[in-house]
């Protein structure tokens, strides 16, 4: 006979046996089905505090909504960013430039799309994260922090990495450079703008430059992006560094449409006389004269190289242009509105022995107008034309010989004003024009 559980359990207990063994085996059952239970619970549980944790590091890793520097922030902003300059550009190819054919029937067509107000204000976005970009450079720079802002304007060139200044830096600052403060064109315009105001001689805005044509090389930039990304860059200080804002870049490229370099349109170069008409004309228009003495030395040196040029030509018997004239009668008046307002205010004073002293301006600055205001500088004056009726011209200048009046001699009685009219206008060797006449009247048909 085969010994059981419930046979033992009965022989021990008596006739109750058999239920008892019945209820035992009944609650290993029951514990079994329990015990299921239970570890689905548990296991629930876990899945719950992981889930709960995970949930956590995902949220940590994208970062506090409410910081713009957070990873989902920073990726809403260069989504968006991207759409924006998409979009623009396409806005763009379908303006006509000043001097450019008009554009073809379909790109006009797709500009009025983009820009008729179905997609809304492209232009507002693009200053908004451009307004994001100087914020971030502001707060980074008030507390002397800007290793990463020369990353941010830096590139990559044959693995190597190199920061806006031209030093070579690791691979992790540059990338971190480029994340937090140079993620879209704003903020490396941004980035370079600073480069820009740090900038102190030619070999600062040489690296300036280089950084700017590694980045267009770099990222492909199209001729609306490079045209943003130096407006951005300079115009911020166009007041101090004009020349900069008015030196354009151009963007080179391959057969296959490819960037492969840019040519700055350098003001100080012959070759873009109508840069610096733009550059002249902007401060003898529009500027006052007491914000001409903010001008950095790069400016000054940039109009005097031009006043050299041209003199140089002179002084050969070489006509200059029509254009570079009135240009050289532009700068000469600017720097005669300069020196007046400095010497009325005694910024600027003369001694017995001709030594001329600046204040207000830097060193740099100082030396470039000192030079700009030296007789051997400036042989060729510049002056009102006078009619047959003895009336002054406002609109057209004479470029005389300064050199009979230079040398009159100390000795004699100082030059009457109709005896310097008389040596001017006998000496001329240009004329100029530095505004046109305006009908207000007339109708623009």
């Amino acid at each position: 006979m085969t010994i059981t559980e419930p046979t033992v359990i009965a022989g021990i207990m008596g006739p109750i046996g058999p239920v008892i063994a019945v209820v035992i085996q009944g609650m290993a059952l029951f514990s079994f089905l329990f015990a299921f239970r239970f570890a689905g619970q548990t296991v629930g549980k876990i899945h719950e505090v992981i889930s709960g944790r995970g949930n956590q590091l995902k949220e940590a890793i994208k970062g506090n909504a409410q910081d713009p520097n957070s990873l989902r922030n920073k990726a809403k902003a260069n989504l968006g960013h991207t759409i924006a300059r998409s979009q623009a550009n396409i806005m763009a190819e379908g303006k006509k430039s000043k001097t450019g054919p008009m554009p073809s029937r379909f790109k006009r067509f797709r500009a009025g799309l983009v820009g008729g107000g179905a997609f809304g204000n492209v232009e507002g976005r693009l200053a908004h994260y451009q307004e994001l970009a100087n914020k971030n450079k502001d707060a980074l720079t008030a507390n002397s922090l800007d290793d990463l802002l020369y990353a941010a304007g830096g590139y990559e060139k044959n693995g190597h990495y190199y920061n806006s200044k031209g030093d070579e830096i690791a691979a992790w600052e540059y990338k971190r450079g480029k994340s937090l403060y140079g993620q879209n064109m704003n903020a490396i315009g941004s980035a370079l703008g600073y480069r820009l105001y740090k900038s102190q001689d030619d070999k600062d805005i040489g690296q300036l430059r280089e950084s700017f044509r590694q980045n267009a090389i770099n990222n492909q930039w199209s001729d609306e992006d490079a045209t943003r990304v130096w407006a951005a860059a300079t115009y911020p200080y166009k007041a101090q560094m004009g020349s900069e804002w008015y030196s354009a870049p151009v963007l080179q490229r391959n057969a296959q449409k490819q960037v492969t370099g840019v040519d700055f349109q350098d003001i100080g170069q012959e070759a873009n006389e109508g840069k610096f008409g733009e550059f002249s004309e902007e401060l003898h228009k529009t500027r006052s004269s007491f914000r001409l003495s903010d001008i950095r030395d790069g400016d000054w040196r940039a109009m005097a190289a031009h006043q050299d040029r041209v003199q140089t030509k002179l002084s050969a018997g070489i006509m200059p242009s029509q254009e570079e004239l009135n240009n050289y009668a532009k700068t000469s008046e600017i720097m005669d509105t300069v020196t007046q307002q400095m010497r009325g205010s005694g910024m600027l004073t003369v001694s017995e022995g001709g030594d001329v002293s600046v204040a207000g301006v830097s060193a740099a600055g100082q030396s470039a107008i000192k030079a700009m205001m030296s007789d051997s500088n400036r042989r060729f004056g510049v002056t009102h034309a006078i009619d047959s009726s003895g009336k002054r011209s406002v609109n057209e200048r004479i470029i005389y010989d300064r050199a009979p009046i230079l040398a009159h001699p100390s000795t004699k009685p100082p030059l009457t004003a109709g005896q310097i009219d008389t040596l001017q206008q006998g000496n001329v060797v240009g004329k100029a024009v530095v505004t046109g006449d305006i009908n207000r009247t007339a109708a623009n048909v």
